[in-house]
Parts: C-alpha cells; sequence; structure tokens
C-alpha cells in the first residue's frame, strides 16, 4: 500500500498453503511529516509498541529510525504463535468470543484490499516518490 500524500510505504509479504496464512512478513516506510508527530514522539510511541508485544508467541517488530522516516519490520509466525494470545492482544483481526483456529488467506487478502492494498504478484512494486 502506498500512500504519497501521507508519505507511507507498506508491504506485506504472505506465506500461505492452501487457504491457511503461515507468516505475515511486513515492512513500513514512514515518514514522519506524514504522521504529524515529531520523530521523539513517534519513537516513544512504538517503543511502548515493542514493550507491551514484546513476550507474544511467533511476533516479532523492530524499528530503525533514519533522519527523515523510519522502517518498521513486523512478522507473525502463525506455525508458532498462539492465535487466542494474537487475538487477547488485537495483533489478528477476530471477534472477542469467536474461536479462531487459523488465519485464511482469501479472507485476509479481501480485508487487505478494501484496506488500500493491492496484489503484487511480479515484484513490480510502485515507488513512494
Amino acid at each position: 500500500m502506498i500512500d504519497q500524500d501521507k508519505k507511507t510505504d507498506i508491504r506485506v509479504i504472505v506465506e500461505y498453503q492452501g487457504d491457511k496464512i503461515l507468516s505475515t512478513d511486513s515492512t513500513s516506510v514512514i515518514y514522519y511529516e506524514g504522521t504529524g508527530l515529531p520523530k521523539e514522539q513517534l519513537k516513544k510511541v512504538i517503543d511502548e509498541y515493542d514493550k507491551k508485544f514484546k513476550d507474544v508467541k511467533g511476533f516479532s517488530h523492530s524499528a530503525e529510525y533514519k533522519d527523515d522516516y523510519v522502517v518498521e519490520k513486523t512478522k507473525i509466525d502463525y506455525t508458532k504463535a498462539d492465535l487466542k494470545e494474537l487475538q487477547e492482544n488485537q495483533l489478528i483481526a477476530a471477534q472477542e468470543n469467536q474461536n479462531v483456529d487459523y488465519i485464511g488467506y482469501k479472507t485476509t487478502l479481501k480485508t487487505f484490499k478494501s484496506n488500500g492494498f493491492k496484489e503484487v504478484k511480479d515484484g513490480k512494486f510502485e515507488e513512494l516518490k
């Protein structure tokens, strides 16, 4: 998903088998000016996020701060994660009382597209300008 106005580039690589997602690996490039927050304030928000989710099994997150932007990397390995724990931490979208056995690729793709993401299979990504 590219948002030229907010200067944001979010790419999610989804590994799946059949309709079952095995992992998601996302890289986000976010320019500070597009967030409306100064670098230090955004860093504080991201640090709190890291602290809150650091012990969630199968979930990893990192951030690398540049002069004008931050590069965030988030990975969820669903083969190692506890889906109930991900659900309780709102790291996956599911109704609170819904029992989740796996994350469906078709449903996830539909959700991504409705949120402005484009599916890229040939590696020809739009570039942030």
